[in-house]
């Protein structure tokens, strides 16, 4: 799976998540609505885990209420985002809007630790991005969550696919409607 955005995760409160989301792919923007972040909540490496004969088991209680099946539904995320998510607010934008999209220094600017997680420190400065704050329904679908945790993610938002391209992004991006 190719990663849109990568995840830096600022804060876990007892109903709101607070991530830097740093854009990874040209083609798409950061979307505030709840499609966008229930698939960010949701992406697969966070949700699921793998037993030892390779089946998808659910990792966490918002695993167990949405099926593999149903994450890659469009039309379900559609009509069940707003089921999950309270409400999406940016809280900064940073270098946007850009002009000179250099995609191979930043996909490559991103190296792994020592412990296996990503380290996102040298697209921090540079890389279009801003941080968001998700409020949940039930805030037991943040407990898969802590503070400091990175990952890439393929998350979008399909109610937004026609404004994708990165000329735009910085006029619609983080929407606070």
């Amino acid at each position: 799976m190719s990663a849109n955005y990568h995840i830096r995760v600022q804060s876990v409160e007892e109903d709101t998540l607070t991530v830097a989301v740093f854009l990874a792919d040209d083609s798409f923007g950061c979307f505030a609505d709840e499609e966008f972040a229930l698939r960010l909540l949701c992406s697969p490496d966070n949700v699921y885990k793998y037993d030892d004969d390779y089946n998808q088991v659910a990792n966490c209680s918002l695993a167990e209420e949405i099926s593999v099946d149903n994450y890659l539904d469009e039309r379900w995320i559609v009509n069940h985002s707003i089921d999950f998510i309270a409400n999406i607010k940016l809280v900064s934008l940073n270098n946007f809007p850009f002009d000179d999209w250099d995609y191979d220094r930043w996909s490559n600017a991103i190296s792994v630790n020592s412990d296996d997680t990503l380290d996102f420190t040298n697209v921090e400065s540079d890389h279009p991005g801003g941080v968001v704050a998700i409020k949940v329904l039930k805030p037991e679908h943040l407990q898969h969550f802590k503070a400091g945790d990175t990952f890439s993610t393929a998350a979008y938002s399909s109610q937004n696919m026609d404004e994708t391209h990165y000329e735009t992004i910085g006029n619609w991006m983080f929407s606070e409607e």
